[in-house]
């Protein structure tokens, strides 16, 4: 995949406007689970000219994830979920975890899918 420093301008616009949508205001965070890719810095850098992001290990168990999202009171979790799509529902597969750790937060509103 190659793209131009305006197509990434572009992309991470439209990351940090749909979060400003979605209620995100400066002092809330957005918590990021996401591997290695370019998706993860659409959300770190888009996220970031919203409000405060908060990466994440997915190797993290579910119970360290939600202590750390509890602390930063994250109100958008935004997680890897390519294994939906596949149709895969392995336990653990990030997007699974992310729908585990969604209850263990309750500051947080909406959990987004990233995928390709």
């Amino acid at each position: 995949m190659r793209w131009s420093y305006g197509q990434l301008l572009a992309r991470m616009h439209q990351t940090a406007n749909a979060l400003h949508r979605l209620g995100l205001q400066a002092n809330e965070a957005v918590a990021v689970l996401l591997p290695g890719c370019l998706e993860y810095h659409l959300a770190l850098w888009g996220g970031a000219a919203v409000g405060i992001v908060q990466p994440l290990n997915p190797l993290l168990s579910d119970e360290k994830l939600a202590s750390l999202m509890n602390a930063a009171q994250a109100r958008v979790l935004i997680a890897w979920g390519e294994e939906a799509n596949e149709g895969h529902n392995e336990p653990s597969g990030v997007w699974a975890k992310a729908q585990r750790v969604r209850g263990l937060v309750p500051t947080l509103h909406t959990v987004l899918r990233a995928a390709r």
